[in-house]
């Protein structure tokens, strides 16, 4: 018979897995990382369009100066507690003000300060509303936050200065399994929406770490790497 095709993708990385943080993007490798545990305010669909990801509408005021979401109150992390709008609020403020997410700070109205994001960046209407206010109209602004740096982390489940552990609550398609020196695996986040894009996609994802780029090409010509 046909063989079972393996579910398992197969990717690696030039340092220890348990050194990538929440905020680190120092290789390609770790932003697949990210990219595949995070989910985002917006996301882009297979045409490059933009599509709601946790927000699943939003308004834009104040001639392109503010922005507001309305967040899917469906939306669960991987351990099936639901993803509330003031967890968003506080991801986004922190992302904000790290390294790889300044871009977002200096268009803050006010920013790119920490006490002026924090005024940009709020929630009102009770707190189901997270509004953003810029200093200039950013017809960009919904693109750069598909970005992996403003992927949505529940901060209270991270590890020290912000690393990655199973413990680790994620919001996008992959859960953490297992985290060490050897290997990172991510495993599909069965708590995330069945209409998720990547549904369908590998069960598994082990980032190994290896030594060099001529044991990473090593692992290519054999077929052992492959991206998704």
């Amino acid at each position: 018979g046909a063989a079972t095709p393996d579910p398992t993708a197969r990717l690696f990385l030039f340092r220890s897995p348990k050194s990538i943080s929440y905020y680190s993007f120092l290789s390609l490798q770790e932003w697949y990382v990210h990219t595949n545990i995070w989910a985002n305010l917006t996301r882009l669909d297979r045409q490059s369009q933009i599509q709601g990801d946790l927000a699943t509408q939003w308004e834009v005021r104040d001639g392109g100066k503010e922005y507001r979401f309305k967040l899917d109150t469906n939306r669960k992390w991987s351990d099936g507690t639901p993803i509330t709008t003031a967890q968003v609020h506080r991801s986004l403020v922190a992302a904000t003000m790290k390294r790889n997410g300044k871009i977002l700070a200096h268009l803050m109205r006010g920013g790119p300060d920490e006490e002026a994001v924090k005024k940009a960046i709020t929630l009102e209407d009770e707190g189901t509303t997270l509004v953003l206010r810029l200093n200039h109209p950013q017809p960009k602004l919904l693109h750069h936050l598909t970005r992996a740096e403003f992927g949505i982390v529940d901060l209270e489940s991270l590890g020290a200065d912000g690393v990655l552990t199973p413990q680790t609550k994620t919001s996008g398609d992959y859960r953490i399994e297992a985290n060490d020196d050897a290997a990172l695996t991510l495993e599909m986040n069965l708590a995330n929406s069945p209409e998720s894009p990547r549904a369908r996609g590998p069960k598994r994802v082990i980032f190994k770490k290896i030594a060099n780029h001529a044991e990473a090409l090593a692992l290519i010509r054999k077929g052992s790497n492959r991206l998704f």
